[in-house]
This record gives C-alpha cells, structure tokens and sequence, in this order.
C-alpha cells in the first residue's frame, strides 16, 4: 500500500510539475502585420504554400515592394500578387490568378536580359500531365500589370513528383528541381532570362521530393544546392552542381550529370519528411540548412563554415524551454540570413492540452544561440484552442542586399475558419530586425560575374556539340602557359587527359579519336597553369 501510495504521489507531482513548467512557457506576442487574401475554394483540403518576395521595383504604380505567393489543395492551386508603396505593408493592387488541375505551385523572379523586362516563374505539376513553368511578365500599366507571356512544359510524368525553385539575384539566376517518377531528379536553370537544357542529377532514380537553393560565397562560382529523399536507404542527401555547368546545357538538349554529394543524413523512422533547404544568398562559404520534422522534433540539418551538425530547435538546446512530448510538430519552414537561421513550423497540442499555432525560432547561422526573445515567436493570428489536420507554412528566402530587399520577411500560412469547413490564407510582414519576429537586414550586392550573355569578352566555343568523331574549342587564355584538358564521363570517369601548350588570346584545341565513346553526356574541363578556366557539357550521339 505505502508502495502505491508514493507511486501515485510521485505520478501527482511529476503532473503537477510538467503543467507548471508548461503554464510558464512563453510564446511572444507577434509585432507584425498580416492580413488574409485567398480563394476559399483552395481551402477546403490545403496541402501547401509558398512565398517570394523582392523590392524597389519601378512600376505604373511608382516605387513598389513585389510580393509574390501560392497555396493549393489536392486537386488546384492560386497564384498570388501583391504590390505595395516601397516600404510599407499595405496593398495598392492585388491579383490572383487560378491553376485548375495544378498543385506544388513556388514562385521566382528574374530580369531578363535580352528584352529588360521583369519576369516571375511560376512552377508546377498538372495532374497527370507533368511538369510544368509559367512566365509572367511586368507590363508597367495600372489595370493589367501582370501578364502570362509563355507556358514550357518539362516533364511528361504521369505521377506526381515534387517540383521546387529558388532564384538569385542581381536578377540573374533560377534553378528549378523537379522529381520524375522512374527518371530521377532533373534540373533546369537560367540567366537572365535565357534558359538551359534539362539535367538529370545522376543516380537519383528512386530519389523523391528534392527541394534546391542557390548559394554564392565570394570568390567562387554560383552553386545549385539539391536536397532529397533516398527512400531505399532512409536518408536524405544533399549534392551540388556548378552553375556555369548547368548553363552549358543548350536549350531543348538533355543531359546527365553526376552531382557533388555533400552530406547523407539518416532520417527518422516517422514523421513529415518534406524537406526545404535554403542558403545565404551571399556569404564567405558555400553554407546550406535544410528543416524536418518526425512529428515532435524539428531538426535543422546545417552545412557551416565546413562543419557539419544537426540541431533540434524545438527540444530545449538553444536555451528555449522544450516542447517536445508536449506538442506536436508539422510542415517545419527555413529561412537562411548571413548570420541566422529562421524556422517555423505548426506545433499542434498532445494529449496533455494547450493551444494549437504557427510558430518559430531564429538561432546563429552556426546552429547555436537563439537571436529572437525566448522562447517561441507566435505568428500573427495564429493561435487556435484547437488542432486541424492540414497545415503548411513557408518563409520567402529572399535575403539579400537592401536595394532588392524589402524591410519585411514574408510569410504565409494557412489556417481553419471559424466553423472548421474550409481554411483561409494569411500573409504576414515581419519588420527585419524585431527581436518578436526578427530577421535582419545584411548581405552584399554582389556584381554579376562572367556571363556569356552580358560579358563582353567573346565566348568560349565547342563544335559540333553534339559530336561524333571529334571536337574543338576556342577560347581565350589570359595568359601563356600549359592547358590541360579533361573528358570525364558522368560518373567522374576519366576517358580523355593530356596538355597542350596555349599563348595570351585566342586558342584553338582540337579534340579528336572520340568515336570509341559510348553515346552520352560527358564533361569537358579545362585548367591553365593549374587554375580551372571552363567546364562544360559534351554530348556524344
């Protein structure tokens, strides 16, 4: 009896201890401004969001902020635009457009260099049709500012596969990463405006849900950052490609390539596996984090300065009291400054009570120390005395340089209306800088590097590409001194080696005996007195 009766004093204080250490958690009270827009017929069975945004952009309408987002359910989608008075939050004209039969809709932006028109990107995948893009582009006029120009189809997949984008700027570059079902991960990018050939990441056939961002460190190329599930293996890789390589696709081609792996993260047995990766736009290393949850931990998986680490955000290390066992976590967010890490994610209560919300942490770009005031930031409107089954947030990773940086981080979510029948979107601006909600206004403007399109130095060339028998470069060498030139195949196989003597200016290297390749994509690159000058995709049919 004493035995049981000091088991259930101890069950009575424990109880009593965990409800007084919940009683005391703090979620802060949001300083930012939201409001709801979006069609009700979307949400009755949301499945996601997306957002971008970008500032400072000249218009019929004067000086605006652009802001740019998408929700969709299971069997359609809305594309969404805001414009607003440069630096303040409220609408001079808003505009949806639908997307029947669509869903996975993002969002990117980019100038394009041949015509000087602003265009935005919207990505998706048709049920049962494929892949798909849209380009809109900015006309300046009052009534119509915003006008589908072309439509590009880039898969035939029958079954659905997850398709992401991010953009760079100067206004420059989108990389896009689509799953094809049997296929692989593929991959298109373009520069100002100018798209490539479609890349297949090699060796991932049975990969799913890639989600892609840029990353540009000084000093070096831009690079495409891919991350996705290897369901045969249970984790998640991460693997990179150069940007000048993807660009060197020609247009309407195909090619594969063997992506650099980075890093293979085993991931729980459980749990929301939709991975998003975001990068700093600009930083001294080629830095990347991606989010997940297993349904009670929200992990960020962190590449920093060349070190690798995981970190909970949700369980106490930080120095926020912990959540975990008390409230559930779903559909985790990213969002990647120079010097910090934002996520968000919907942390739904257990069987213990307490109130269901959107809400978030930010933490050193290191994975340590927390930057916003303890313990959890609230989003505006978001806090229910309830749980519903379908959530979805997401951050814009836009985060650069003031000049096209708005001074708010943009963020949608959705949640259930009063009655629980259907869901309304919430579009919130959270001023940079706000220890509630904060981000933080930083970066450099970086200068567009060399650029076959805008360079005025001639461009290196490769004929015929495709080849049979043989091949010939040109390019111009800043220097007299020693090439080496390089043929490997997609999986890094070295099939061509040997060094050729090249002067200052133009220089002519031909390449011949290729007819014994197997037909293929294959990579041509070449060093001058041992500094990597160009690499490129060769195809041999």
């Amino acid at each position: 009896m004493v035995r049981k009766l000091m088991k259930a004093i101890l069950c009575i204080n424990l109880f009593v201890t965990f409800y007084a250490d919940v009683a005391a958690q703090i979620f802060t009270t949001p300083s930012a401004t939201s409001f709801v827009y979006g069609d009700p017929a979307i949400g009755k069975e949301p499945q996601g969001t997306s957002c971008y945004s970008f500032g400072q952009v000249n218009t019929g309408f004067g000086s605006v902020d652009l802001y740019f987002s998408s929700w969709y359910s299971k069997i359609s989608g809305e594309f969404i635009f805001h414009m607003m008075p440069t630096g303040t939050t409220a609408p001079i004209f808003q505009q949806s457009f639908p997307y029947p039969n669509a869903i996975d809709l993002s969002i990117g932006y980019v100038r394009n260099i041949a015509t000087f028109n602003y265009e935005v990107v919207v990505t998706y995948y048709q049920l049962g049709s494929g892949h798909f893009m849209d380009i809109y582009e900015l006309t300046g006029s009052t009534s119509t500012p915003l006008v589908l120009t072309s439509t590009m189809q880039l898969s035939n997949a029958t079954q659905y596969g997850r398709i992401s984008m991010d953009t760079h700027d100067p206004l420059l570059a989108i990389v896009i990463a689509w799953e094809n079902p049997g296929i692989g991960i593929e991959t298109i990018t373009c520069e100002g405006g100018a798209w490539s050939g479609i890349t297949t990441l090699w060796g991932t056939q049975q990969a799913t849900e890639p989600d892609v961002a840029f990353s540009h460190a000084a000093g070096s190329d831009l690079l495409a950052h891919y991350v996705y599930k290897d369901p045969g293996s249970g984790t998640a890789i991460t693997s990179m490609l150069d940007w000048p390589l993807l660009l060197t696709v020609p247009a309407g081609s195909t090619a594969i390539m063997s992506s650099v792996i980075e890093d293979v993260n085993p991931l729980p047995p459980s749990g929301d596996y939709k991975l998003m990766i975001d990068c700093p736009d600009h930083s001294q290393s080629s830095d990347w984090a991606y989010t997940y949850t297993d349904g009670i931990r929200v992990f960020v998986r962190l590449f920093h300065s060349g070190v690798l680490n995981t970190v909970v955000v949700n369980d106490g290390s930080l120095g926020n009291s912990s959540l975990t066992y008390r409230f559930f976590a779903n559909t985790p967010t990213i969002h990647y400054s120079n010097s910090e890490i934002a996520v968000g994610w919907y942390s739904r209560y257990s069987q213990f009570g307490g109130d269901s919300h959107y809400i978030g942490i930010s933490m050193g770009s290191n994975g340590s120390g927390l930057f916003n005031i303890p313990d959890y930031m609230r989003l505006p409107n978001a806090v229910f005395g309830y749980t519903y089954p379908y959530s979805g947030v997401y951050y814009s990773k836009m985060r650069d340089y003031q000049s096209i940086t708005p001074n708010y981080m943009y963020a949608t979510y959705f949640t259930q209306t009063t009655g629980g029948t259907t869901y309304e979107l919430h579009h919130a601006f959270h001023k940079f800088n706000n220890p509630v909600f904060r981000g933080e206004q930083g970066g450099h403007k970086c200068k567009p590097g060399p650029s076959k399109k805008i360079s005025s130095k001639p461009a290196p060339k490769t004929f015929p590409n495709p080849f049979e028998k043989s091949i010939t470069h040109q390019f111009l060498s800043e220097e007299d001194g020693l090439a080496t030139i390089q043929i490997n195949s997609i999986t890094g196989q070295n099939v061509v080696s040997f060094n050729r003597p090249v002067q200052k200016g133009a220089n002519n290297i031909r390449i011949d005996h290729l007819d014994r390749l197997n037909q293929g994509s294959y990579i041509l690159k070449i060093w001058i007195n041992g500094k990597k000058k160009q690499s490129q995709v060769i195809i041999k049919k």
